[in-house]
């Protein structure tokens, strides 16, 4: 039990212990795809809360050799969401979770050279699909890549899209992996817990 000058440095450690655990939360949602099937039209994410829609792409979705960038924890790098041909320009991958965000998306992905390389990371605000970023370009040389990009809090359901584009050819590729949703850190609750810590120490003196 905390009593006195005691009980004080309890409630400071409970304080930033809980501004720690804040700042260092775990993913929200996310995919590794080692247990991936070929022309799957929904995925359910591997930890977390969260689904990844693949209708659109349906037909051309297989499962493609996968890496270790961006992985969570111990994940191994065993299969990669892959995309082939021209029939999946101008579709997308579209991820869905109770997330209100401010979060951060990350993934890997390898682009071939005839692949995709005019990618848009989309996001549905109020209501209108909004362009947030994009992916691709002079990184469409065969190679892994990792992307990040931190997303504004949602207005409701939280929805992302990958929207592909650029293939050139029915060989084209692209390939995804280790796709997360990670809480973006709250500095301002360490803020205010240095705050408070400030304001108990002010009132033993």
């Amino acid at each position: 039990m905390c009593t006195g000058k005691i009980r004080k440095g309890c409630l400071v450690a409970g304080m930033l212990g809980f501004a720690l655990q804040i700042a260092s939360a775990d993913v929200v949602c996310g995919w590794n795809f080692n247990e991936l099937e070929a022309k799957q039209a929904e995925l359910a994410s591997d930890y977390g809360s969260g689904v990844l829609d693949l209708s659109s792409l349906e037909s051309a979705v297989t499962v493609f050799g996968g890496t270790s960038l961006n992985a969570h924890q111990e994940d191994l790098a065993g299969s990669a969401l892959g995309i082939r041909g021209l029939d999946a320009n101008e579709q997308w991958i579209e991820l869905t979770s109770a997330v209100r965000g401010p979060v951060e998306l990350s993934f890997a992905f390898r682009a071939t050279a005839s692949g995709f390389d005019e990618n848009q990371v989309q996001m549905l605000i109020d209501g209108d699909w909004a362009a947030v970023g994009s992916f691709g370009g002079d990184q469409a040389d065969g190679a892994w890549h990792r992307e990040t990009l931190t997303l504004p809090a949602s207005d409701g359901t939280f929805r992302v899209r990958l929207f592909l584009n650029g293939a050139e050819s029915s060989s084209g590729t692209i390939r995804f992996d280790n796709l997360q949703i990670t809480p973006v850190s709250a500095p301002g609750a360490l803020l205010a817990c240095s705050s408070g810590c400030i304001a108990l120490r002010s009132r033993r003196h």
